[in-house]
C-alpha cells in the first residue's frame, strides 16, 4: 500500500466497493453504531480542526469542479469505463440543499435523521465516483495539497465511506503529515469497524514512523469483534514482533 500505482482491475474493484458502500449508506445499510462513531470522532475535534476541515472541503469542491469540467466533451463527462457518464449540471449543489445547509438548526435535524451532505446536495453515486476517481489521479500526480482538499470534500459529503478516509490518509502521508494521516485512518475504522483494510492502513502508517501505539490501542479495542478477531490477533502479533529488540 506504500506504492501509489494501481492496475485497471484494482481500480474497477475499488470503484465497485465504494459504489456498494454508498448504496448501503443511502439505504440505511450502515449500522447506527458505526454512524454514531464517525459523528463522535469528528465532533470531539477542537473548533480549529473543524474550521480547517471545512475550509479544505470548500477548496476541494472548487478544485474538483474545475478538474471535472475540463474532462467534459460535448456536454458529457466520462472519466472511467466503470463509471456512467454524467453532465456538468449534476455537479452543482441543489439550491434547496444549499439553503438548508445555511440554517444550522435545519442542517442538524437533517444530519441527525441519518442524512449526508451528499444526499442534501443531490450528488448521485456516479458523481461521487467521478469525484473520487479524479481525486485519485490528483494524488497520483503528487499534487498532495490538492489531493488532501479533494478527499476532505468527499469525506465531508459522506463520512460513512471508509475508502474516502483511507485515501485522505494516503494524501496526508504523501505530504508527511503523519498525525493527520493516523487520524484519518482512525475515522475510517469508526466508519467501518469490521473492514480490516482501515486497520491495515493504520498499521502500515504507524510502521513508517516506527510508532505503533495508535494501532495497538485501536486493535486492542477491536479484539472482541468476531468478524475480524483472527486478523486483529495476527496484527497484534505482527506489531509485537516489530517492537521486540533484535
Amino acid at each position: 500500500m506504500g506504492n501509489l500505482e494501481r492496475s485497471q482491475s484494482q481500480t474497477d474493484l475499488e470503484l465497485e466497493y465504494i459504489r456498494k458502500q454508498m448504496q448501503q449508506s443511502s439505504l440505511g445499510g450502515h449500522s447506527l453504531e458505526a454512524k454514531q462513531a464517525v459523528k463522535n470522532k469528528i465532533e470531539i475535534q477542537n473548533q480549529e480542526w473543524l474550521k480547517t476541515f471545512h475550509q479544505r472541503a470548500d477548496e476541494g469542491y472548487k478544485l474538483l469542479l474545475k478538474e471535472v469540467f475540463q474532462r467534459a466533451q460535448d456536454g458529457v463527462i466520462s472519466v472511467n469505463d466503470e463509471i456512467e457518464s454524467t453532465t456538468p449540471d449534476e455537479y452543482q449543489m441543489k439550491n434547496e440543499g444549499v439553503e438548508i445547509s445555511k440554517n444550522p438548526q435545519k442542517l442538524q435535524e437533517f444530519l441527525k435523521e441519518g442524512g449526508t451532505l451528499q444526499k442534501l446536495y443531490g450528488f448521485s453515486i456516479n458523481v461521487m465516483l467521478t469525484f473520487y476517481d479524479v481525486s485519485k489521479n490528483i494524488l497520483y500526480d503528487k499534487r498532495n495539497n490538492d489531493a488532501i482538499n479533494s478527499f476532505t470534500f468527499l469525506c465531508n459529503l459522506n463520512p460513512n465511506i471508509t475508502s474516502f478516509w483511507i485515501s485522505l490518509g494516503l494524501a496526508f502521508e504523501a505530504d508527511q503529515k503523519w498525525n493527520e494521516a493516523i487520524e484519518s485512518y482512525q475515522i475510517a475504522i469508526a466508519a467501518g469497524p469490521s473492514d480490516f483494510s482501515s486497520y491495515f492502513s493504520l498499521i502500515r502508517c504507524c510502521g513508517l514512523i516506527k510508532d505503533y501505539s495508535s494501532a495497538k490501542e485501536i486493535l486492542e479495542s477491536a479484539s472482541e469483534n468476531e468478524s475480524i478477531k483472527d486478523k486483529v490477533k495476527d496484527a497484534l502479533d505482527y506489531i509485537k514482533s516489530k517492537e521486540e529488540p533484535k
